[in-house]
């Protein structure tokens, strides 16, 4: 399974296919009562908790709008709660004791807790004679939207109702339901009829077990419920469910008494990545002082100075020299010590906690920072088992005095070439002493500490499982010529960091080459060495852990310390690994792109990926992606699913100025050239194709030779964070970021391993079903050629939308993709 480029179910494939058929090739009874019989019915459920696994339904006379309320009671025009009845109903309000003489209102149970002057009770009004005939709240029409958050899109609902009775009906609803906030489920459910595909040749019309969540973590998920049930209930095409929290409402009166209310709900993986990053409490002032004091010295900026990153935050590094030291001195230095969050003061106790026993344990003499450390770590306990991908680093960066030759000068001609060399002094420090974290041990730290630590007794914030980010299941792409662009704060360190030449080395210089995984007093290796930022798989395809890369303590204070000056709504989960992100994107020049997106075959849940990365690993190519293509159109084979469709293409400022320059005719250059490689596959003119494919290959020749000179350079100076030098930050990260937008000297195989995003929408309706997710990839036999050779569709949306009538169709929107398959 992919997030971004995933195979449509194949059982949901079996069930559209046979809609297509239904009516014009198959007139059988299923497909007759397909046809005819789906009417949609909707359901909204109101919690006291925070989910409906464990909370309890609001008890009110309202808690549960739609569903089979409206077949009883009020909904009814005979009986005695019919809604032609005329009914007296009693009223209360709550009311203050003033004098004592408001005894005689008391009811029995108010006059067991002997109130006194000034407590609350409630005092029964005139009853309330209902005379009007009218029928209790409906549903009107319901919006959900499930979207690639990757791309800005939120998963969100809009639930619309009528309270035709707004005298006797407002306050209970507005009690339940205008209450931001709450917990609601809201389910869409057809009739079994509605599914064609149920008993035929064995498909018992569910989707495959393989997309939605299994036994075993269901049962973590929803302690106490049947999983096995439950996970039958999540397969069926013919239900769709959404939990939220209501986030706004509004309401109106219409001319004739009622109220026309709408609710907006947001998905809970949405809401949960807006906790606050404040660590309740703990922060006294000589932690604080300790943390702060972990924040390091930069000898090219003065002792008073902390180093601060080239991306520190700002948008492609591109901050001039003095702009850094200000921000030095206003954002860090003066705040260090009393703006360091408890966040950071846990994390970096934890983190010397776990130093010291490993000293201990390896017979290590002297303070922590002389002692070079390669462990495991966990927030609290003992480690996490076999879990790979949870570690920390400290030690020296780098010794150049031992290990370089004298600093050349460098020179360069027109053609970027290395031209002559000039013998001078090599000066530079040892390196400095710096400590790390996995990005995997930081989301488990955030996980342990803050997530899962909400007060369940606070219906307002959520308790969820958890963000998930671990290396079984989120990938990188591998690039042979990768390596960080800023190693002091974010390190991509290989399994043997002194092999010479590879990911952490930039050209003679290699980055904790001393690192290893040490052996302890009784000479056996530490329980699980580390495995390496990259791995080379059994199919000989090479990936890269995400969560394995390491980041420097001190770069997560300043992000703490950056986002909390701000105020508390900025320091949210969401904005802290989106900083990180941006700090991870810059050092890797634009190959690693780490998003927070919710779990596409469980939405109520947060996954932190690389949205970059749209290849599968699976091992035993047993089921290959291969685009769905949609019915649609008399001549497909299966007929038409489709109700309607759009196809839209919106060039933004740049392409359209590249469009004008390639229709006359100018020089333009490859990288720019290179997403419309694939519709010159399709012009006819293998000619035009031959000499652009060679053009690539001098362009792709240049990037390489500059990524040589950016590493050699930066090798020799460590330290040179000048923006302008071309053995400056700057100079590297520009380097590697062409390199990644063309990795290799085939433009056909780069587009196979950068797949861009074309310019390019469809949009589809259908009848609603259950089972399409964002990332499953289509194709759609009625668009020209040239849109379905080489590419392929990938779903960024899918919108729910069921109207008064009972009609549920299910909205679709694609981007196109260039076909990696």
């Amino acid at each position: 399974m992919n997030i971004f480029y995933d195979n449509v179910d194949k059982n949901l494939q079996t069930e559209l296919n046979l809609r297509g058929k239904a009516g014009f090739h198959d007139r059988t009874n299923k497909s007759m009562n397909f046809m005819l019989g789906k009417i949609a019915n909707v359901q909204c459920t109101a919690y006291e908790g925070t989910g409906s696994a464990s909370a309890q339904i609001i008890p009110a006379e309202f808690g549960i709008l739609g569903g089979a309320t409206t077949r009883t009671d009020r909904y009814l025009p005979s009986g005695p709660d019919g809604f032609l009845t005329t009914r007296q109903l009693e009223r209360t309000e709550v009311d203050f004791f003033k004098t004592g003489k408001e005894t005689k209102y008391l009811r029995a149970v108010d006059e067991e807790k002997n109130p006194q002057l000034g407590d609350a009770y409630l005092n029964d009004l005139d009853p309330y004679i209902d005379t009007s005939k009218r029928i209790g709240p409906y549903l009107t029409s319901i919006d959900v939207t499930i979207g690639d958050h990757s791309m800005g899109l939120l998963n969100k609902a809009t639930i619309s109702f009528m309270v035709p009775n707004a005298e006797r009906d407002l306050d209970a609803i507005e009690n339940t339901w205008f209450h931001p906030g709450r917990f609601v489920k809201l389910d869409i459910v057809h009739p079994d009829s509605a599914i064609i595909s149920k008993d035929e040749k064995g498909n018992n019309g569910l989707l495959l077990q393989t997309t939605v969540p299994n036994i075993e973590k269901l049962i973590k998920l929803y302690p106490g419920y049947d999983a096995k049930k439950l996970q039958s209930e999540i397969r069926r095409m013919n239900i769709f469910t959404f939990e939220g929290l209501i986030t706004s409402f509004d309401f109106s009166y219409t001319p004739d008494g009622g109220i026309d209310a709408t609710l907006q709900l947001t998905g809970t993986s949405n809401v949960y990545a807006d906790i606050s990053m404040y660590l309740p409490g703990s922060s006294e002032e000589k932690e604080v002082k300790a943390a702060a004091a972990k924040i390091n010295k930069d000898p090219a900026l003065g002792e008073n100075n902390v180093v601060i990153p080239i991306a520190a935050g700002l948008p492609d590094g591109k901050v001039p020299v003095l702009a850094i030291t200000n921000y030095i001195s206003n954002a860090v230095t003066t705040t260090a010590v009393n703006s360091i969050n408890a966040f950071y003061a846990a994390l970096s106790t934890q983190f010397d906690k776990l130093a010291e026993e490993y000293k201990i344990k390896h017979g290590l003499t002297g303070p922590a920072a002389e002692s070079d450390i390669l462990t495991k770590f966990h927030s609290s306990g003992k480690p996490y088992g076999t879990v790979t991908d949870q570690y920390i680093l400290a030690g020296r960066m780098y010794d150049v005095t031992s290990k370089l030759p004298p600093k050349p000068t460098l020179k360069f001609n027109k053609t970027n070439t290395i031209s002559t060399y000039k013998t001078g002094l090599f000066n530079n420090p040892i390196g400095t002493y710096e400590r790390y974290i996995t990005l995997g041990a930081l989301i488990q730290f955030i996980n342990d500490q803050i997530i899962l630590k909400l007060d369940p007794a606070n219906p307002t914030e959520l308790k969820p499982i958890g963000i998930i980010h671990t290396d079984t299941q989120c990938y990188s792409n591998y690039y042979s010529e990768l390596t960080s662009c800023i190693p002091q704060n974010i390190l991509f360190l290989p399994k043997n960091p002194a092999e010479s030449g590879g990911m952490n080395w930039h050209n003679n210089l290699g980055y904790y080459d001393n690192i290893v995984n040490k052996k302890n007093q009784n000479e056996t290796v530490d329980e699980t060495p580390w495995p390496g930022v990259y791995e080379t798989l059994s199919n000989n395809k090479q990936i890269i852990y995400p969560s394995r890369i390491f980041i420097n303590l001190t770069r997560i204070g300043e992000i703490a310390s950056i986002l909390g000056q701000k105020n508390l709504k900025t320091f949210t989960i969401s904005s802290f690994l989106s900083a990180i992100s941006n700090d991870i994107g810059y050092a890797s020049g634009g190959a690693i792109s780490l998003k927070l997106v919710s779990d596409k075959n469980d939405i109520s849940k947060l996954i932190f990926v690389d949205t970059a990365y749209l290849k599968s690993i699976n091992l035993d190519k047993s089921d290959p992606v291969k685009a769905y293509s949609v019915p649609m159109f008399a001549n497909h084979e299966f007929g038409s699913v489709v109700q309607d469709f759009k196809f839209n293409a919106t060039l933004p400022e740049s392409a359209k100025n590249l469009s004008y320059v390639l229709n006359s005719g100018d020089k333009v250059t490859n990288d720019q050239i290179a997403p419309y490689m694939n519709f010159m596959y399709n012009s006819k003119n293998p000619e035009a194709i031959n000499i652009a494919m060679k053009q690539y290959k001098v362009r792709h020749k240049e990037i390489m030779t500059n990524l040589m000179i950016a590493k050699l350079a930066n090798g020799d100076w460590p330290y040179n964070r000048n923006m302008k030098d071309r053995s400056g930050v700057a100079f590297l990260y520009k380097s590697l970021s062409d390199y990644i937008k063309n990795p290799t000297d085939d433009i056909r195989k780069t587009q196979q391993i950068t797949a861009p995003i074309f310019p390019f929408t469809a949009e589809f309706t259908i009848d609603g079903i259950n089972g399409l997710r964002y990332g499953d990839v289509l194709t759609f036999d009625a668009l020209p050629t040239k849109y379905r050779v080489n590419t392929v569709f990938s779903i960024i949306s899918v919108t729910h939308n069921v109207s008064n009538t009972g009609q549920w169709t299910t909205a679709v929107k694609c981007i196109m993709r260039p076909n990696i398959s």
